[in-house]
């Protein structure tokens, strides 16, 4: 983060009862540590839709939030990078 000069990042797990009780605790003071910025937690249900999934990239769009930590299932996963590139998430500009 601080070679790249990046002041904000925004985590995305998915809701589970590992990653709600350790990933937030980890990413917040990690990123803290190096005076980087978490605006916003982008928490996903296993579950998910595609619908709810587009509904949260959009949220993420509109933020103009740029640098994403993903930390989840590759199933999930895969679906929410196949759905960020669909949105223009995945070109210049964001990471």
């Amino acid at each position: 983060m601080q070679a790249f000069g990046w002041r904000e990042a925004v985590p995305i797990y998915v809701d589970n009862e590992f990653s709600q009780g350790v990933i937030p605790c980890l990413i917040t003071d990690a990123l803290q540590a190096i005076d980087t910025r978490v605006p916003y937690r982008s928490v996903i249900s296993p579950e998910a839709s595609d619908d709810q999934i587009v509904e949260e990239l959009y949220k993420l769009k509109t933020m103009q939030a740029r640098v994403f930590i993903v930390h989840m299932l590759p199933s999930l996963g895969s679906r929410i990078f196949a759905k960020a590139e669909l949105n223009g998430m995945m070109e210049e500009g964001f990471v």
